[in-house]
């Protein structure tokens, strides 16, 4: 098995900014978590963070021989609260966070290129201008 290595994704800024997330490791569930590493979070608590986990069919445990993929992301915004009465003004925190997450259900029999036409059919979707008004405009579709 390779070793995880840091992935490079850019937001949707006028100049895109390119973030760093690194991998943290899997957890007791084996939910590998990435981290914000570059640019530097302002502290711990605005750091995005991306999970995934794939849980495979297990041979005589799961009737329906399909895999499941969930990709999840968080991303915090971070408020500074307005000067004490002391004059010092206190750390950021969180606001409110964001949150997506993208769930496959692949059946183990079916082929690479098919999960490939999936992926990418997902990603084309989410950039066409309907569904970015849906997101960005919160728009219905109607």
């Amino acid at each position: 098995m390779a070793a995880l290595s840091a992935v490079y994704a850019n937001d949707g800024e006028t100049v895109p900014v390119s973030y760093t997330f690194t991998p943290l490791g899997p957890d007791q569930d084996g939910v590998q978590w990435f981290e914000q590493t570059a640019p530097a979070p302002a502290n711990a608590l605005a750091a995005k963070r991306v999970s995934v986990q794939i849980k495979r069919a297990v041979p005589g445990k799961q009737q329906n021989g399909v895999a499941r993929l969930t990709i999840r992301m968080w991303y915090p915004v971070m408020e500074t609260l307005s000067t004490s009465d002391s004059g010092i003004t206190p750390p950021p925190t969180v606001a409110y966070q964001l949150y997506a997450e993208v769930r496959y259900v692949i059946p183990e029999r079916s082929t690479e290129q098919e999960r490939k036409n999936l992926r990418q059919l997902l990603v084309n979707f989410g950039v066409s201008g309907s569904i970015i008004d849906v997101l960005n405009k919160l728009q219905p579709l109607y």
